[in-house]
């Protein structure tokens, strides 16, 4: 309507969750049918269900009843909290956006990211972006520069016991290379990162493949590579510059830690 004032805009939280695959399927298909975001519909629905008012029209519902047979989905309202998830699921994959990967790679170069937001899957949100995205960051050689001065600017120390780890870092840096490389062509970033979350290599714990606990927590591990103690890693260092275009020689990617690009949806 002409001369009506335009609505403020809303803080909104980048999320991750799980949910049933033919459900997130109609859902999407249901979105792409609106013309509008995943994340728009979903806040429409949660905001008619938190009024107890219907969320679809009848036209809408007749949509949605033909993408329930395209996609297979049979559960109903009745079977809602009657499928928990066993306790070994699989982490949730956390979903950035590609400006989501910019800000936490930047707000960590710059040392301004909040130190809330530096969790398990920003780490690898800023290699992944670092390494595909600043092929004028030398990133094995400026990873502990970047990470150990973010830690001094967000209150924390780099000692023997916390911060930097170097062993960790450049490992996390091999393996992020090696996922890059067996990326699909013409993937966007945001996805590969999802993809990688729900893979082996988005478990806090995914070096114990190849490091025990006792060598890889050491002192010496922290401040200097050291070579696993229980399997050779598959990945060899980085070379120095930009990400090739082609594939890398990265080594074999573990089994299970790259999931079919169409898993993650």
């Amino acid at each position: 309507m002409p001369g009506s004032p335009t609505p403020p805009p809303l803080e909104r939280t980048q999320t991750g969750v799980r949910l049933h695959s033919p459900l997130l399927k109609v859902l999407k298909a249901l979105a792409d049918y609106k013309d509008m975001s995943l994340g728009d519909l979903l806040e429409g629905m949660a905001l008619h269900g938190l009024e107890n008012r219907p969320a679809f029209s009848p036209e809408t519902l007749e949509v949605i009843a033909k993408l329930r047979d395209v996609y297979g989905l049979t559960l109903t309202a009745a079977d809602s909290h009657t499928h928990p998830d066993p306790e070994d699921a699989p982490p949730q994959p956390t979903l950035y956006s590609e400006a989501d990967l910019a800000r936490i790679a930047g707000g960590l170069i710059e040392r301004t990211l909040p130190r809330a937001d530096w969790t398990h899957a920003a780490h690898w949100a800023a290699a992944l972006y670092i390494l595909a995205r600043r092929p004028d960051i030398d990133a094995p050689a400026r990873m502990p520069e970047i990470i150990s001065g973010y830690n001094v600017a967000v209150g924390g120390v780099n000692s023997d016991s916390e911060g930097y780890h170097e062993t960790i870092t450049q490992a996390a840096l091999r393996g992020a290379r090696a996922f890059l490389s067996a990326a699909p062509a013409g993937e966007p970033l945001s996805l590969t990162h999802a993809r990688l979350m729900a893979s082996d290599m988005g478990r806090r714990d995914w070096q114990l493949s190849w490091w025990s606990k006792e060598t890889l927590f050491s002192v010496a591990a922290r401040k200097g590579w050291v070579e696993p103690d229980l399997a050779p890693f598959p990945y060899p260092p980085l070379p120095a510059g930009p990400l090739p275009a082609g594939p890398l020689p990265a080594g074999p990617i573990p089994t299970g830690a790259v999931p079919p690009a169409a898993g993650v949806e």
